[in-house]
């Protein structure tokens, strides 16, 4: 119902008007074909011109009300409605108002906890309400469930790059955090144009222009941060179609330069014998160049092997990436200095995302599981091809089509990121639920949440200070709204 409102906040000369055009285009184009073609071929000739037309007007047709809708969608930029989805799950009686330090204005955030709870700080990233806005930010939960600190998010002073498409403002999404024990944070937004390091204060670090998105992963090994960018190209000779331009990027975490980098094309040329990647390509035998469907790969996700990891997983080296394909229903892992495809998985999740390196020499997958229920947590062997679901979302009503993080925590438990239920919990080893936090739009009515990105847990001592900062003077100096205004 809320995209049925928001579809018809755009006026109907818009619909009407264009949709006349869009009609008008393709039956002109069928007729036109047919005429050409039946010089050509005669009947059968025609048949197929007017196909081919009836085709260009569907394409057409499907590409208009796409284009209205995502315009529809960023129409009430005051209550985000982009980001906010009707509450579909089942709340409980327990859940509370997270508490606050002195000084965090924070509106909406309701927790539950109990003494299974995992020892240790959460950091939850998404859209919150702060000091009466809504703003992206990062916020840290001490082990005692007490928000301590917050990191705004934000890509003021950002020079859009050239060839860089960025969405509005309360369309952008923080997705892609890493936390580093010093306090400063790594993050990128899907539909912005750069990805940032601040310290804990808030303060620029250094920036990295470009449409980074999805993924930011920290290899504390190699003091690197691995990242998906979009392009443009930089390199000559680099085939790049609009929906297929993806780069998988290692930058140096002190300073953002970029180390290596490589193309989905170079994973397609360095393995001319195993055509995973072009399931999606259109068949067309008269193009010269290669046609693709829309969004034909959607990667989401890359994730280096641990070293102290790499003895559990035969077959594999030491920083290997995992790679995730949400439109292809595919887990790969890559050899990231020859692109070479060392393991390769369809089928096992659906739409999944975060596919991470477990101890244990499994490899655990965030199935979406979209259009099909309850989305759910597996851990899949890369050498048995064996499936076992650790956690059955149809007990926790979880459910979230698309976004989503997850963590196995040292005792076993999986902390779970239902981005679109506004929703983080936790499932302890014994099926209990330990903690959950829920992102409320109104914290009176509970009715609607605000989407949150992902949560990271640590360790009590994990940090290298003992207590956060005063930051108060610098965020004091800071000029400008502290909004998320560009």
């Amino acid at each position: 119902m809320r995209r049925l409102r928001a579809l018809l906040n755009v006026s109907v000369p818009l619909y009407f008007v264009g949709s006349i055009l869009v009609l008008a285009i393709g039956v002109g184009i069928a007729l036109l074909g047919a005429m050409v073609h039946a010089e050509r071929g005669g009947g059968v000739a025609v048949l197929s011109s007017v196909g081919h037309g009836v085709r260009a007007f569907g394409n057409g047709t499907y590409e208009l009300f796409r284009s209205v809708y995502e315009t529809s969608r960023q129409v009430d930029h005051e209550t985000h409605a982009n980001l906010i989805e009707p509450v579909g799950f089942p709340l409980d009686d327990d859940l509370a108002p997270i508490r606050t330090a002195a000084g965090i204005d924070l509106a909406g955030v309701h927790v539950r906890h109990g003494a299974a709870a995992t020892a240790g700080w959460r950091v939850v990233v998404g859209m919150f309400e702060l000091d009466g806005e809504r703003v992206h930010a990062a916020l840290a939960l001490d082990p005692e469930m007490t928000v301590r600190h917050v990191w705004h998010l934000h890509e003021r002073g950002v020079e859009v790059p050239e060839g860089v498409e960025v969405q509005t403002p309360f369309y952008k999404f923080p997705h892609g955090f890493a936390l580093l024990r010093d306090g400063s944070v790594i993050f990128g937004f899907d539909h912005g144009k750069s990805l940032r390091r601040f310290d804990v204060c808030g303060r620029e670090q250094w920036t990295r222009t470009g449409g980074y998105h999805h993924a930011v992963t920290y290899d504390p090994g190699t003091d690197t941060v691995w990242a998906l960018r979009a392009g443009p190209a930089e390199e000559p000779g680099v085939p790049i179609d609009e929906n297929f331009r993806d780069y998988i990027v290692e930058l140096d975490a002190a300073d953002g330069r970029t180390l290596r980098q490589f193309h989905l094309h170079d994973i397609m040329a360095a393995n001319p014998d195993i055509d995973v990647l072009g399931i999606r390509q259109v068949d067309d035998a008269d193009r010269d160049v290669p046609k693709w469907s829309h969004d034909p790969h959607h990667m989401n996700d890359v994730d280096p092997l641990p070293a102290a990891l790499a003895d559990r997983f035969p077959g594999f080296e030491p920083h290997d990436l995992l790679l995730s394909f949400r439109s292809l229903n595919l887990v790969m892992a890559v050899d990231p200095d020859t692109a070479a495809v060392r393991w390769y998985r369809f089928g096992m999740a659906r739409r999944q995302h975060d596919p991470d390196w477990l101890p244990d020499g499994r490899i655990l997958v965030f199935d979406n599981n979209m259009n099909r229920g309850a989305s759910r947590i597996v851990a899949i062997d890369p050498t048995t091809y064996a499936v076992d679901e650790l956690v059955d979302g149809a007990a926790y009503d979880f459910e979230t089509g698309i976004r989503g993080k997850h963590q196995r925590l040292p005792d076993g438990t999986v902390a779970i990121t239902s981005a679109m239920q506004g929703r983080v919990f936790e499932v302890a080893p014994d099926g209990s639920v330990a903690f959950e936090l829920v992102n409320f739009r109104d914290p009176v009515t509970r009715e609607e949440i605000v989407v949150v990105s992902e949560a990271h847990w640590v360790p009590p001592d994990w940090f290298a200070f003992e207590t956060f900062p005063d930051c108060a003077a610098v965020v004091a100096e800071r000029s400008g709204d502290p909004r998320q205004v560009q």
